[in-house]
């Protein structure tokens, strides 16, 4: 995999007072994709996905990254994962 774009992310670090998320920023080296799909939630419910990420860095399930002007959420992570166990890189669904 290219990993030939830096792309910033804004990780989930905590919660304030009133419940909201406080990020923390990095770039990170990532292969972004335009790709539209249909997934589902583990609600039963289908959404579209819009867009597909590569990264070598932990990524979590609600980060955001910004890519051409616009804030994208991570939806889904799915680790690739070598054959030993280690995991080489993520897949993240936005």
């Amino acid at each position: 995999i290219y990993l030939n774009q830096s792309i910033p992310l804004r990780m989930r670090t905590t919660v304030n007072q009133y419940n909201e998320p406080i990020y923390s920023t990095t770039n990170i080296q990532a292969r972004f994709i335009y790709k539209r799909d249909i997934i589902r939630l583990a609600t039963g419910e289908q959404v579209e996905s819009k867009a597909i990420m590569y990264t070598t860095t932990e990524i979590q399930e609600g980060d955001q990254v910004t890519f051409d002007g616009k804030n994208w959420v991570i939806r889904f992570v799915y680790p690739h994962v070598f054959f030993d166990g280690t995991i080489m890189g993520y897949k993240g669904v936005l």
